[in-house]
């Protein structure tokens, strides 16, 4: 993927040597107009500056904001009878209705807002067909997931894994499983998870418009491409510190959202943008 954008890049330069005048005798130089855009799609809600670089090639700037997507997983919570006996009796203050639940509710968060820095190549003299290529930059951090909502009953199982008692009795632990993991909460009563992506992540797309208006004042476009986040990381952190799971550590019945992310290298990019041209040389 780096061989095929380090290419794009090089043919973009290469073609900022050509000279041209064409549509409506729009004369593009090097940064000689400029474009405000607001556009709406995948990655959010975007905001950026566009100005040519030559007759063929534009670079737009800007950012993507997409507000944080909240959900609500719930995570199997694994315990013996006897286990569940003990805890229900010496620990009925932190249970909901005195009973020991069955699983542990997360509080998730998607984090998509990025920066980007795009190239649009206009290969055809009298069309507005364009090839982008170009980087996207944003947060490691895609998606992130704790307890804090069950906080009562995690700082109480932390006090129970962490008891005499339990031990000389030869009680097991309690704690939350995910595929072949099994986490446990840390004093504060917290499991986190969370899936990191590359902080840089190419792009390479097509789309109709043109990034700085010619005709008129304003002007829409539209994109269709890939940014490429590459292999996503799922981290578990608990008692038991920070862990890195594999893709077979997730199984299908108890991690069926994480398993699919940690497999999707990619985010499919669609965008409708409209641009406002602020000043022509």
């Amino acid at each position: 993927m780096k061989k095929y954008l380090f290419i794009s890049i090089l043919s973009i330069f290469g073609l900022t040597t050509a000279h041209a005048q064409y549509n409506n005798d729009v004369e593009w130089g090097l940064f000689n107009h400029m474009s405000v855009g607001l556009g709406l799609g995948t990655t959010g809600i975007s905001v950026d500056v566009a100005a040519p670089i030559c007759p063929y090639v534009a670079v737009r700037g800007g950012a993507d904001i997409l507000p944080n997507i909240s959900f609500h997983p719930a995570l199997d919570l694994g315990f013996s009878q006897d286990v569940k006996d003990f805890f229900q009796e010496w620990f009925p203050e932190a249970l909901p209705n005195k009973r020991m639940p069955d699983k542990i509710d997360f509080d998730g968060k998607l984090k998509f807002s990025a920066g980007h820095l795009l190239f649009d190549v206009y290969p055809f003299k009298n069309s507005s067909f364009h090839v982008t290529a170009g980087a996207y930059l944003g947060g490691k951090e895609l998606v992130n997931m704790d307890t804090s909502g069950d906080q009562i009953l995690l700082e109480a199982i932390y006090a129970y894994n962490h008891s005499e008692i339990r031990e000389e009795w030869g009680l097991g632990k309690l704690g939350v499983k995910l595929g072949n993991y099994f986490l446990e909460p840390n004093k504060d009563g917290v499991i986190k998870t969370s899936v990191e992506v590359n902080a840089l992540r190419p792009y390479i797309g097509i789309g109709f418009g043109r990034a700085i208006p010619t005709k008129h004042r304003f002007a829409c476009n539209f994109d269709l491409g890939f940014q490429f986040w590459g292999t996503p990381k799922v981290y578990l952190e608990g008692d038991n510190g920070k862990t890195r799971l594999e893709k077979s550590d997730l199984d299908p019945e108890s991690a069926k959202a994480l398993k699919k992310l940690s497999e999707t290298t990619f985010w499919p990019v669609l965008n409708v943008r409209c641009a406002y041209r602020i000043f022509k040389n």
